[in-house]
C-alpha cells in the first residue's frame, strides 16, 4: 500500500484532508472592473447574464462547515466568482463560521462604506485578504477600473485599528496579481509593508483563468505539477466539486472537471475518490506516462499553482499565521 509521500504528499495530514476548502458563496456581481479577472472584464450590465446571480444556502454552508471542523489544520476560503462583499448573507455566514471554531479566509475588494461590515469581518475571520493592487490612485484605477484607492485603503486603516484596539489575531493582509513589471510588483509589497497597517503584502501569480483570459510571456511550460489536488478542496455554490476554482468562471462546467457534490458524498470521501488519485497519479507524470492522462483539462493548463514551495501561495498565508 502507497504512503502519503508516494502519493505526492508532503504530510499526512494534508492526505488525511485538504488544506484550503475554496467555498464560492456569491456570483454574478463585484464592485470592480478588473483588468486580470473574467467578471471585471464583463462589462457590469452582462455579468448577472454571464456568470447568473447565486449564492450558497446557510443550510449547505453550515453542512460544509460540520464536516470542516473535525480537521484543525483545515481553512475555509470565502471565495466567489464576484466579490463576496456584496453577498447579503455574508456577516451571518461569517459569525456561523467563528461559531464553529473554523479557521476563515475571505478574499475581497473591500469597496465598502459599510462599517458595521468591515468590523463583522475584523471578529469573524482569521485572515481578510485585500486585493488592493496597488499603491495609487492612478493605478487602482488602471488595473481595478474604478476610483476607490481612497476608500480601500481608508478600510484598511479603519481595520488595521479595530483589530489592535480589540486585540484580535485576525491577519489582515493584502495582495496583487502579478503584472508584466516586476518593478511595480515589488513596489507594491514594499509600500504595503511600510505602512504598517497590514500584516503582509504579497504578488499573487497571474492566471489566465483556465484560459478565459490571454497568457502571459512568460507561461512558456506547465509546472511539473499543481499544488491545488495535494492542498484545494473547490466547492460550487450548489455543491458542485471541481478540479480547480477557476474552472467556476467558464459559463458551462464540463464534466471532466467535476469531481463530484456535497450534497451525495463528503468532501473526505472525494477527496480519497478514485477520480481524485487519477488525477493527481496523471499530474505526477506530467501528463505523459500515466493511463489518465487524457481524462483530465489540467493538461493544458500553463498557469498552475507550483507544487515546489518558491514562491508566494495562500498556503504560504497560512503557515505564516501557524508562526
Amino acid at each position: 500500500m502507497l504512503n502519503f509521500e508516494e502519493l505526492g504528499f508532503t504530510e499526512k495530514k494534508y492526505y488525511d484532508f485538504p488544506n484550503i476548502i475554496n467555498l464560492e458563496v456569491f456570483r454574478g456581481a463585484c464592485p470592480c472592473s478588473c483588468v486580470h479577472c473574467p467578471v471585471g472584464k464583463t462589462p457590469q450590465a452582462q455579468r448577472t447574464e454571464r456568470f447568473g446571480s447565486n449564492s450558497i444556502s446557510i443550510e449547505r454552508l453550515e453542512h460544509v462547515i460540520q464536516e470542516i471542523s473535525k480537521w484543525e489544520h483545515s481553512t475555509i476560503r470565502i471565495h466567489s466568482v464576484g466579490d463576496p462583499i456584496l453577498w447579503d448573507n455574508l456577516v451571518p455566514a461569517i459569525q456561523l463560521i467563528h461559531n464553529y471554531n473554523v479557521r476563515s479566509w475571505i478574499f475581497t475588494s473591500l469597496v465598502t462604506k459599510d462599517a458595521f461590515v468591515l468590523e463583522a469581518l475584523c471578529k469573524y475571520n482569521s485572515i481578510i485578504e485585500v486585493s488592493v493592487n496597488s499603491v495609487d490612485a492612478e493605478d487602482y484605477k488602471r488595473t481595478k477600473g474604478i476610483d476607490a484607492f481612497q476608500l480601500v485603503k481608508d478600510n484598511i486603516a479603519y481595520m488595521a485599528s479595530y483589530i489592535s484596539k480589540n486585540q484580535l489575531k485576525t491577519r489582515l493582509i493584502v495582495s496583487r496579481v502579478q503584472s508584466e513589471d516586476e518593478l511595480r510588483d515589488n513596489a507594491f509589497v514594499d509600500y504595503w509593508k511600510q505602512t504598517g497597517l497590514v500584516a503582509d503584502a504579497f504578488v499573487r501569480k497571474y492566471h489566465n483563468y483556465n484560459n478565459l483570459l490571454s497568457s502571459k510571456n512568460s507561461e512558456k511550460q506547465k509546472c511539473s505539477s499543481c499544488l491545488v489536488h495535494w492542498m484545494r478542496f473547490n466547492i460550487a455554490y450548489d455543491g458542485t466539486v471541481v478540479t480547480c476554482f477557476n474552472e467556476l468562471f467558464h459559463k458551462v462546467l464540463r464534466n471532466d472537471v467535476v469531481l463530484g457534490n456535497i450534497e451525495n458524498n463528503s468532501i473526505y470521501e472525494i477527496w480519497h475518490s478514485e477520480k481524485m488519485a487519477k488525477l493527481r497519479a496523471a499530474d505526477l507524470s506530467g501528463y505523459k506516462n500515466n493511463e489518465y492522462a487524457d481524462d483530465f483539462p489540467c493538461r493544458n493548463c500553463f498557469s498552475c499553482q507550483p507544487y515546489d514551495g518558491k514562491r508566494e501561495t495562500s498556503e504560504s498565508q497560512i503557515n505564516k499565521m501557524d508562526g
